[in-house]
C-alpha cells in the first residue's frame, strides 16, 4: 500500500500545546496525516534510519500531525464517549467478526490492545537494553506522555479506517481525579443516574443468548481487576474493609488533592519530576505520590493486586491511559526551570513505539519535549484551577550522612539526628531525600517514617501524628538484577515545627524477607509552607458520653445510629476558626464560624458517619 497516495486531509485549526515545554506550535494548516487500515496484512516495509541506534526503527515525522485537545473524561459528549468505545473495544477485540470495524485485527498485530499494553511492561517489570527502564527517574514522564501519544494516533486512524468517522479531531480523555475522585464518570452520565462506563456503556443490554445492539464492544473500557466496584465507585475511606487500605486512601484522598498538586508545581524539576539515572530509584513527587497512589487505588485488594495495581499488567487497564494522561496534565502546567533535553543530555535517549501501522518508531526524549507539540488540555469546565500564582520553591539541603542503619520487616531501624544546622529551623522542613543501598525485593514496597516513636513498627497508623512521612514504590522484576546500587526517594514530610533536637526517626518496612540499609538523610528545608494531611478522625470515640474531649481538629461521627457524639475540637489557628463537615472527606461545606480557643460539637444522630473538622478563618 502506498502511503503517500491514501491521505486523509485534516481541518482541525485549533492551536494547541503541550503547555510548559514547548509554546512555539504552529497556527498554520497541518499536512495530510496518512491512514492505514490496521487489519490488513503484511505491514509496509518502510525506511530504516539509522539514527534510531541498535534496535532498527524509523525516525517518526512530527510535521503531519493535526492538533488534538484532550478533555476530562468528567466533560465528554455522548458521541465522543461512543468514539472511545469504537476505537478502544477494536484494539481490544479486533472486531471478531461483530462488524465492529471494517477488517479483523490479529491477535498477533502489534496494535492488538494486549500487545500495546506489553510495550509497557517491557519497560518496568523486564526493562533491558532494548526496553530500557521509564520509572524511577526523570525519563517517567517523556516515556508515558510518548506512550498515550502513539495510542492516540492509533485509536484516531482505527476511527478514520474501520468506522468512517473523522478521527482528525480525536483525543484521548484525562481522568480528572484532583476534582472527581472516583472511577470515571461523565457529566451526562452521572445527570442521568447511570453508572461510570468504565463498567459498561450500557448495562441493560445483558443477554446471554443474543448480542447488542450498540454496534461497538459494551465493555471496551471494562476492566475486571479494579478494587472499586460499580457499587463503590468512590475513592472514600469509608468504601475500605481494613484499616490499612482506609489509611492509604485517606493519604491518596490528600496526594491527588489540589493544594498538594499546587504545591508539587512550585518545586525545583528534581524533586517534581525526578533526577536522571533508570537503575535507581530517582522517583519525583509526582510519580511516587498521585501516581503511584492512584496505581494502588484502581487496582484489586485481593492477590496480587492486578491490573493497575502492578506495573506488569496495569496498561491492560484502560483508565491506566486516562489516568497517565491527567499525570502528563500536570507536567503541561509545570512552569519552573527544567534541564533542556539538548545540553543536558537528558534528550539523547531513545525509545521505540508502535505507529499506526504496526511498525516501530524511534522518538527520542529531545522530539517529545520539542516536537510533541499538537497536544492541549482542556481546562475541566467544573473542578479547580492548577498551577495559577504558583510561588517558586528553593531548596537548601542539610545532610546527614554514615548511618548505615539496617532494618527488615521483623526490626525496624532508628536513627537519632542531632545535627546543629537545624536548630530552630525545623518549621522549614518541606522534604527528606532518603538514599537507601540497594533494594533487590520485586514487589511493590513501604517504609513508613515515624518521629520519636522507637516503638513503631508494621502495625503502626501512617495517620498517626508520629508519622511523618513514607518511602513507595512499585514492583519491578528488574531489581532483581541490581548490584551496588543505591536509591534515592524524595518524600513530603508532616509538618516538623514542634520537633526538638535531637530527635529519632525510625524507618518500618512492609517487605518481607528484605534487608534494607538506609545511608543518609537529606533534609530540604525550603520557603512557604507544604500542604498538610488532615489529622485523624476519631471514629466513634465518644459514643454515649457527656463530655467532650480532645480529639484533634477532626472528628468522625459513628456509623451506628442512636449514639451520641459529642466531642472537643482544637481550633489550629489563632484566631476564629470554621466548623465544616463532610460525608466523605472530599467535599466539605461550612457549619458555623467560632472564636478562638478549642469548639465543643454535639452531633445529631441523623449525622451518623458524618466528617467534622476545624480549619482556621481566612
Amino acid at each position: 500500500m502506498n502511503l503517500n497516495r491514501r491521505n486523509f486531509l485534516v481541518g482541525s485549526t485549533v492551536a494547541s500545546t503541550f503547555a510548559g515545554l514547548d509554546v512555539s506550535a504552529q497556527s498554520k494548516r497541518p499536512a495530510p496525516v496518512p491512514v492505514f487500515r490496521p487489519g490488513k496484512r503484511p505491514y509496509p516495509i518502510l525506511p530504516e534510519d539509522p539514527n534510531c541506534g541498535t534496535y532498527p526503527a524509523r525516525r517518526f515525522d512530527f510535521s503531519k500531525e493535526p492538533k488534538r485537545v484532550r478533555k476530562s473524561f468528567y466533560d465528554l459528549t455522548d458521541d465522543e464517549l461512543k468514539n472511545l468505545f469504537r476505537a478502544v473495544g477494536y484494539m481490544r477485540n479486533g472486531a471478531m467478526g461483530k462488524g465492529w470495524g471494517r477488517d479483523k485485527l490479529s491477535v498477533q498485530s502489534p496494535l492488538q490492545w494486549d500487545n500495546y499494553a506489553q510495550q509497557h511492561a517491557l519497560h518496568c517489570n523486564e526493562s533491558s537494553a532494548r526496553y530500557p527502564q521509564v520509572h524511577w527517574g526523570w525519563n517517567f514522564l517523556p516515556w508515558h506522555r510518548g506512550y498515550i501519544f502513539f495510542l492516540e494516533r492509533i485509536l484516531a486512524n482505527i476511527l478514520t479506517t474501520q468506522f468512517q468517522v473523522d478521527g482528525s479531531s480525536f483525543a484521548f480523555p484525562y481522568w480528572d481525579w484532583i476534582h472527581h475522585k472516583e472511577i470515571p464518570n461523565t457529566r451526562v452520565r452521572k445527570e442521568l443516574g447511570l453508572a461510570s462506563p468504565l463498567w459498561g456503556f450500557d448495562l441493560t443490554q445483558e443477554n446471554m443468548v443474543n448480542p447488542d445492539t450498540l454496534g461497538f464492544d459494551n465493555l471496551a473500557l471494562f476492566d475486571g481487576f479494579r478494587g472499586p466496584s460499580i457499587a463503590k465507585p468512590e475513592m472514600s475511606p469509608q468504601n475500605e474493609l481494613t484499616q490499612d487500605s482506609k489509611d492509604h486512601v485517606e493519604e491518596t484522598i490528600f496526594y491527588m488533592g489540589q493544594h498538594y498538586v499546587n504545591y508539587m508545581l512550585s518545586v525545583p524539576f528534581e524533586q517534581f519530576a525526578g533526577r536522571p539515572g533508570i537503575d535507581r530509584s530517582n522517583q519525583g513527587l509526582l510519580e511516587q505520590g498521585p501516581h503511584n497512589d492512584g496505581h494502588d487505588w484502581v487496582g484489586t485488594r485481593i492477590g496480587a493486586n492486578r491490573d493497575m495495581g502492578t506495573l506488569r499488567y496495569a496498561a491492560l487497564d484502560p483508565i491506566f491511559f486516562m489516568h497517565h494522561a491527567n499525570i502528563d496534565r500536570i507536567w503541561s502546567l509545570y512552569r519552573q526551570p527544567q534541564p533542556d533535553p539538548e545540553t543536558s543530555g537528558w534528550g539523547k535517549t531513545i525509545y521505540r513505539f508502535t505507529d499506526i501501522d504496526g511498525s516501530d518508531v524511534c522518538v527520542s526524549i529531545s522530539d517529545i519535549i520539542k516536537h510533541m507539540n499538537t497536544v492541549e488540555y482542556s481546562r475541566p469546565l467544573e473542578g479547580p484551577s492548577l498551577g495559577e500564582l504558583v510561588s517558586p520553591v528553593t531548596f537548601t539541603t542539610v545532610e546527614v550522612g554514615g548511618l548505615d542503619a539496617t532494618l527488615t520487616y521483623e526490626t525496624p531501624a532508628t536513627v537519632e539526628i542531632q545535627d546543629t544546622r537545624l536548630l530552630g529551623r525545623m518549621a522549614e522542613v518541606q522534604c527528606l531525600e532518603i538514599v537507601t543501598r540497594t533494594i533487590n525485593n520485586t514487589e511493590k514496597g513501604r517504609i513508613n517514617l515515624f518521629v520519636n516513636t522507637p516503638d513503631a513498627s508494621i502495625r503502626s497508623s501512617i495517620r498517626s501524628a508520629q508519622c511523618i512521612g513514607r518511602i513507595a514504590f512499585m514492583d519491578g522484576d528488574d531489581r532483581a538484577n541490581f548490584r551496588d546500587v543505591d536509591h534515592q526517594f524524595t518524600i513530603p514530610v508532616k509538618n516538623l515545627a514542634g520537633v526538638q533536637l535531637p530527635f529519632r526517626i525510625t524507618f518500618v518496612s512492609n517487605l518481607r524477607d528484605t534487608t534494607l540499609v538506609i545511608k543518609s538523610i537529606r533534609f530540604l528545608l525550603g520557603n512557604g509552607s507544604i500542604p498538610q494531611p488532615a489529622p485523624r478522625a476519631t471514629e466513634g470515640a465518644h459514643e454515649g458520653s457527656d463530655r467532650p474531649s480532645d480529639s484533634g481538629t477532626e472528628a468522625s461521627a459513628p456509623k451506628t445510629s442512636g449514639a451520641s457524639f459529642k466531642a472537643r475540637l482544637q481550633n489550629p489557628g489563632s484566631g476564629p476558626g470554621i466548623l465544616e463537615k463532610s460525608p466523605d472527606l472530599r467535599d466539605w461545606s461550612p457549619v458555623s464560624t467560632n472564636p478562638p480557643g478549642p469548639i465543643d460539637i454535639s452531633v445529631p444522630t441523623t449525622a451518623k458517619g458524618e466528617f467534622f473538622r476545624v480549619v482556621p478563618q481566612k
